[in-house]
């Protein structure tokens, strides 16, 4: 694997977040781990396909851990999921980029 130099400084803080697919209104519970103003990383207990269209809801835990920079529901795409291990096979560690608004 390929170091890459992160863009963002890492907050290591545990807060719940809500998890919405893309446009529907199916949602799940999950635990961020850590997260930063580029993304964050989640345990979940339900695989998510790299690629998809998430929604992220996670209260005024997560604006207050940021500074204000992340506000209500966050688009973001999930770039990868992984099995946290085998004692485990029901939980997932999940890794998400903020999707930034496209400029009108």
């Amino acid at each position: 694997m390929e170091y890459t130099r992160r863009s963002f400084l890492r907050n290591y803080r545990e807060a719940p977040v809500e998890i919405r697919h893309g446009d529907t209104r199916q949602s799940h519970h999950a635990r961020m781990s850590d997260c930063c103003r580029g993304g964050m990383r989640l345990i979940c207990d339900r695989f998510i396909e790299p690629g998809s269209d998430v929604v992220i809801r996670s209260g005024d835990r997560l604006s207050n851990i940021l500074n204000g920079s992340v506000h209500g529901d966050r688009l973001a795409e999930v770039i990868w999921c992984q099995r946290c291990d085998k004692e485990k096979p029901h939980r997932f560690l999940i890794g998400l980029q903020f999707v930034r608004p496209s400029a009108h």
